[in-house]
């Protein structure tokens, strides 16, 4: 019975004497210096050399000549869409960028309520 007194009054100690671990999310949002998320391209570095799309795994990123174009070295000849329903973040992509064209930022809240509000298409 001893102990299960014992045990009890450390609960309580710690129960009211820690602070909280936890951060009220909307209000308080603790990034990480690693962080991953929502695709950016500068569409002034990209050659489309499709490497990106290449090494993604879930192939997620998909690059598409527009209708009417010419194959060229300006993205904006292309459809650069990402599917972020698909994608790991992984950074895969960014990493194998020759350019560093592509990169992940820190805009993590990417819900949707339609599944196709998921494609992102980055060269606008």
């Amino acid at each position: 019975m001893k102990g299960i007194i014992n045990g009890l009054m450390l609960t309580i100690k710690y129960a009211l004497t820690r602070k909280p671990i936890t951060i009220e999310y909307p209000r308080a949002v603790r990034k990480s210096p690693n962080m991953r998320g929502m695709h950016k391209l500068d569409k002034g570095k990209c050659i489309v050399c499709r490497v990106c799309a290449n090494m993604c795994p879930n192939g997620s990123i998909k690059i598409e000549l527009k209708k009417n174009k010419m194959k060229t070295k300006n993205i904006e000849d292309y459809d650069y869409t990402v599917n972020i329903g698909e994608c790991l973040f992984c950074g895969l992509c960014e990493e194998a960028c020759p350019t560093k064209a592509l990169e992940l930022t820190e805009d993590f809240e990417l819900a949707e309520y339609e599944r196709t509000d998921l494609l992102k298409n980055l060269s606008g």
